[in-house]
């Protein structure tokens, strides 16, 4: 509780400070002996409670006076008006004109006597109240930013999948001035109870993009698990088709390395190959789910929103993943990843972002995409809107119908 005394008198200010550290742990006191100085210190801080006395001097070496400061409170527009204001007087009358003029302004008008407990009384009893009505706001706000779920898209139709593939939620936007992102967020009824989760675009491609909206909503809000749909590439004559997808268990960054004089006078770049692994928690629920019967759930909903473009029905991968910032369009660079690692089956822009920013903020996180093409020269765009669709009806049914998150 933050509390603003304004009192000239030091026996009846320290009466007051008294009352209050009697009453709440620790409150945030400070006392002012003129009506200027009071002005000047709200026009910077905003206090809970305003405690007035109405005969004090605006100025030091003026005589006091009763000048209504209340009123000039309630009408300027450069302050910042306290939570609630209570009047505390010695005098009948003055109290008594209060009350007529700002009974809408002030809380309470106490009569003061130094000799009486009832004054005591019944000013804990007001700034009790507004206690308990401020942690009662502060309980409500931080309910309302608290997410179980985040899910982050890099590009506008990886968002617009997630929206249309979870077509019975309803998605609010919300407005932050910081941020150059769109951001909606959803009450989701799930087989357990209703879980709240966030809706990110970034709106472009690529590791700082995602690191950088990942950590600036875990740093806003608490979120308890963090995931990403949208669309990979798959390594050409593994056996992940067009289609399918890719939950991924690891990343690996390939964008480092050292650059090296061949003998020939020639330079080459030789990577640095670094990873990072999504949540084990998560692996480990997913684990427990037949991914083969929601495979089939898969193709059987994209072919009822007739965008079943695959020459085989769906399949969902444990794969390993390579994370670059720029679109692979070339063989012998996909051949070279598999030289690298025989594990990689997948290749995207963000996975290792996300990643890697989860680990620094001890989230659980995990990336599901779908395979639109192959990382070779042979680019195409007809599989990308039954790719932004399914990765996110897969996440869809793995947390409403599967529980994947706690």
């Amino acid at each position: 509780m933050k509390i603003l005394i304004l009192e000239d008198t030091k026996t009846k200010a320290d009466k007051i400070k008294s009352c209050i550290y009697d009453t709440f742990e620790d409150p945030d006191i400070k006392i002012l002996q003129y009506r200027y100085d009071m002005l000047k210190e709200i026009r910077t801080v905003k206090y809970d409670v305003l405690i007035l006395d109405l005969i004090v001097p605006d100025r030091i070496g003026e005589e006091a006076n009763n000048n209504d400061c209340i009123q000039e409170i309630s009408t300027r527009n450069d302050i910042n008006k306290p939570t609630c204001i209570i009047v505390l007087s010695q005098f009948d009358d003055h109290i008594k004109v209060q009350k007529e003029t700002n009974s809408g302004l002030a809380l309470a008008f106490i009569k003061y006597e130094q000799d009486s407990k009832d004054w005591e009384n019944e000013l804990r009893k007001k700034i009790t109240f507004v206690n308990e009505i401020k942690i009662s706001i502060n309980q409500q706000q931080s309910q309302e930013n608290e997410y179980d779920a985040l899910i982050i898209c890099a590009l506008s139709e990886e968002f617009e999948g997630v929206k249309s593939a979870w077509s019975n939620v309803t998605w609010t936007q919300i407005k932050r001035d910081k941020y150059p992102y769109v951001i909606q967020t959803a009450k989701v009824p799930t087989s357990t109870g209703v879980i709240s989760v966030m809706l990110a675009c970034v709106n472009k491609a690529g590791v700082q993009g995602t690191s950088s909206i990942c950590a600036a909503l875990l740093s806003t809000y608490s979120i308890k698990h963090i995931f990403m749909t949208g669309i990979c590439a798959a390594i050409k004559d593994n056996d992940v088709s067009l289609g399918d997808i890719c939950i991924m268990r690891s990343a690996l960054h390939h964008n480092t390395g050292k650059l090296k004089t061949q003998d020939n006078g020639s330079a080459s770049l030789t990577p640095e190959i670094i990873h990072e692994n999504a949540s084990e928690s998560l692996l480990n629920s997913l684990a427990q789910i037949n991914l083969s019967t929601l495979a089939d759930s898969v193709t059987r909903e994209l072919k009822e929103k007739n965008l079943f473009s695959s020459r085989q029905n769906i399949r969902i991968h444990h794969s390993d993943n390579i994370t670059t910032s720029f679109v692979v369009a070339d063989n012998k660079y996909a051949q070279d990843f598999k030289l690298s690692s025989r594990k990689i089956d997948c290749v995207d822009m963000e996975c290792y972002g996300l990643y890697g920013t989860a680990k620094q903020f001890n989230n659980k996180a995990i990336c599901i995409k779908s395979v639109t093409d192959f990382a070779d020269v042979e680019k195409g765009d007809n599989f990308h809107k039954q790719c932004c669709y399914s990765s996110a009806f897969l996440l869809y049914k793995l947390i409403v119908n599967h529980n994947l998150i706690d």
